[in-house]
């Protein structure tokens, strides 16, 4: 294994439960800096291999895993689910179908309140994030569900990071989205 990486798949093969293998002997190291994209067909495994590296499978989404996924020192299958929410941040193919918040701030947020922060560095951080991500036109807005694909992106690429920070060495897997 690799020592560097922040994420390892090496030799997965994950299979849905009651299905055949929609993953088979993937290997990625992701180290620090690396921007990597995952670009196939549909259901060639895109999907898969982010859920193994949030942890979602095989916890959430049953299956078998064979080989070995973790992601910042959390092994899918082993580590529990909530473990995952300080190492690595999921923006969905369609983003408007993740929030739990009609409002943007409160979108933004959420991550910060589960993680137990006071109000005042909630406030803080939403605002250094949304600079950040130059999303700041967008707080206090209303029915981001209703918001462009490009702005739901961005306030769901801003909520992935959040809780560390602007500028934090957070992983987001993004799903393929319509535009390259």
């Amino acid at each position: 294994m690799d020592s560097t990486a922040l994420c390892t798949l090496r030799d997965c093969t994950f299979a849905y439960s009651g299905e055949g293998a929609a993953l088979r002997n993937v290997t990625l190291h992701v180290r620090a800096g690396e921007l990597v994209m995952l670009v196939g067909p549909s259901g060639c495994g895109k999907t898969t291999a982010t859920r193994l590296v949030n942890g979602l499978a095989p916890r959430h989404f049953t299956g078998t895993l064979t080989g070995h996924a973790c992601t910042g020192g959390l092994e899918a299958g082993r580590a529990p689910l909530e473990s995952y929410a300080r190492v690595v941040g999921s923006v969905f193919q369609n983003p408007k179908t993740q929030y739990f918040h009609a409002r943007s701030t409160d979108e933004l947020a959420f991550p910060c309140e589960n993680a137990g922060m006071p109000a005042p560095q909630i406030r803080e951080r939403v605002r250094q994030v949304a600079a950040r991500f130059g999303i700041a036109d967008l707080l206090d807005r209303a029915r981001i569900r209703g918001a462009a694909g490009d702005a739901a992106r961005g306030v769901g690429v801003a909520r992935a990071r959040c809780e560390r920070g602007p500028r934090a060495d957070r992983r987001a897997c993004t799903g393929p989205t319509r535009r390259a």
